[in-house]
């Protein structure tokens, strides 16, 4: 399976990549991954190889192996009724922040002045 491009912008993303001038396999490996993204959410996983089959074969040398796996993950909005199979209580809606400077104030805040930087010495 070659390496998933989407999602596009993950979440959460682990890439490995390994290089190999010889690899030989003793048996043939079992492998599995398992990609998952709850409550709601795309998610991939793959690889790209280079003189690596997808399915080695025992006994068999390869050279110049190359091999990038990339697994991805991105959350997207919940539908309502996995929070609550979920036990979860959807959030409410954001509500715009108030502004905080009072109304009738259009004017910026004055800016102090720089302390110069240069003081004269103190009298005694």
């Amino acid at each position: 399976m070659p390496m998933p491009e989407r999602p596009d912008v993950p979440d959460v993303e682990i890439r490995a990549s390994v290089k190999a001038r010889e690899l030989r396999f003793q048996a043939r490996p079992e492998v599995s991954t398992h990609t998952e993204a709850e409550p709601g959410g795309e998610h991939a996983s793959g690889s790209d190889r280079k003189n690596l089959p997808a399915q080695v074969t025992a006994g068999v040398t390869y050279h110049d192996i190359q091999l990038d796996f990339r697994l991805a993950a991105r959350l997207t909005d919940p539908p309502p009724d996995s929070l609550t199979r979920l036990g979860l209580e959807p959030r409410p809606p954001a509500q715009p922040t108030p502004d905080p400077r009072p109304e009738s104030s259009s004017q910026p805040a004055p800016v102090p002045a720089p302390a110069p930087d240069h003081q004269p010495p103190a009298e005694l």
